[in-house]
C-alpha cells in the first residue's frame, strides 16, 4: 500500500504538469532560426512559403522586406472537422542580413465571445521543426 501511495505522490506532480503544457494566455514568443548558409534568400523565402502554406493561406507576403503572415485559420480535429473556439496564425521575418528567421505562432481561444491571445507550444514546436527541417541548420 505505501508503494502505492509513495508511487500516486510522484505521478501526481508529473501530471499536472503535462496539464500546464500546451496552449497559454499571453503574447506568444519569438524563437530564432539560423538558416543554412547553402541555400540563397531565394531558396530559403521559397521554401517556407511552401511549408506554411501546406497548413495555412498566406495573408501577407513581402519578399522585398523578409516578411511573411499567415491568416487566422482554424484547427481541424482527427475526422477533419473544424474546432471553431480555437485559431492560429504564423508570422516569419528575416533579419537584416538574412542570416536568420524570427518565428512567432500566435493561437486564440474562444472564451465567452471573445478571443484571448495565447500560444500553443505544440503548434509551436512542430512548426520550428518543420523550418528547422527545411532551412535551418
Amino acid at each position: 500500500m505505501r508503494k502505492i501511495l509513495l508511487l500516486l505522490a510522484i505521478m501526481l506532480p508529473l501530471c499536472s504538469y503535462a496539464a500546464k503544457k500546451g496552449w497559454h494566455k499571453g503574447q506568444a514568443e519569438w524563437a530564432k532560426i539560423q538558416l543554412n548558409d547553402r541555400l540563397t534568400y531565394d531558396q530559403s523565402f521559397a521554401m517556407i512559403i511552401e511549408t506554411l502554406s501546406n497548413k495555412y493561406e498566406l495573408d501577407m507576403i513581402s519578399k522585398d522586406g523578409g516578411y511573411i503572415r499567415t491568416s487566422w485559420s482554424y484547427f481541424t480535429d482527427r475526422k477533419g472537422k473544424k474546432i471553431k473556439d480555437q485559431q492560429s496564425r504564423v508570422t516569419v521575418k528575416y533579419n537584416h542580413d538574412r542570416t536568420q528567421l524570427q518565428v512567432k505562432t500566435e493561437t486564440q481561444k474562444l472564451k465567452k465571445g471573445e478571443w484571448i491571445d495565447g500560444e500553443d507550444t505544440a503548434i509551436s514546436a512542430q512548426l520550428k521543426e518543420d523550418l528547422r527541417g527545411q532551412v535551418g541548420l
